[in-house]
């Protein structure tokens, strides 16, 4: 199901599975290129939870997803207000509104509102920042900025402010939060999953193994989100 929520850019647009499931989860995907890889993943969860009885909602952001936002338009303030947004019209009447972020989306998940955070892989800024420009040296070129202040940047224009605030960001630490990540990352978590880093593919795709790997954590941390 597709519904719509207004923001300050306009109206913008919600994938909703199990709408009038007493439980929701709004999902914050990856920046830029990481959320094109992960999209087709993020919608297997959706499916999973669903199929368990979680409601799950995935915003597209202004310039992100199916928005007719450019993204050079596009602020790190905007998003947030936009998420916002998004978490007060699908929070549900009776029950928790709760978050899934993945990657960089953990820079803005705690706009939301909600009243716990699971976390995949969380980024920082810094990092982000780090990757957009490793992709364009790889490209042969440097970054390059035009009479408009737009960063031309792996395949993006985008405005100078937007990375400055990008890159200074990190995670919030105001809400409960869990954080999930691979069994090869030895980066602090509370949970290893199996599966593989599809956000580091060249191309879109699938990993059944880490889908219903992070079902399962998923659904676990939701009792434990009921019952405190």
């Amino acid at each position: 199901m597709i519904t719509p929520y207004s923001c300050a850019s306009g109206q913008e647009y919600i994938l909703r599975y199990g709408e009038k499931n007493q439980i929701q989860i709004i999902i914050i995907p990856p920046f830029f290129e990481e959320y094109n890889r992960l999209r087709q993943v993020i919608v297997s969860i959706m499916r999973g939870l669903n199929a368990a009885g979680i409601g799950t909602a995935l915003p597209d952001l202004p310039g992100t997803g199916e928005s007719l936002i450019p993204i050079s338009t596009v602020t790190f303030n905007a998003w947030r207000a936009a998420l916002s947004a998004a978490a007060a019209a699908v929070r549900p009447n009776h029950g928790p509104l709760l978050a899934m972020s993945f990657r960089s989306g953990a820079l803005i998940d705690d706009a939301a509102g909600a009243d716990a955070l699971w976390r995949c892989a969380p980024e920082t800024g810094q990092r982000v920042v780090r990757d957009l420009l490793r992709t364009r040296l790889a490209g042969g070129a440097e970054a390059m900025t035009n009479s408009d202040d737009l960063v031309h940047l792996a395949g993006y224009k985008l405005q100078q402010s937007l990375l400055d605030s990008i890159s200074t960001a990190v995670p919030a630490t105001a809400r409960p939060t869990r954080v999930a990540r691979l069994k090869t990352d030895a980066a602090s978590a509370d949970v290893q999953l199996e599966g593989s880093p599809v956000w580091r593919r060249s191309e879109p795709g699938d990993d059944p193994i880490l889908c219903d790997a992070i079902i399962a954590d998923v659904l676990a941390w939701v009792k434990t989100c009921a019952v405190s």
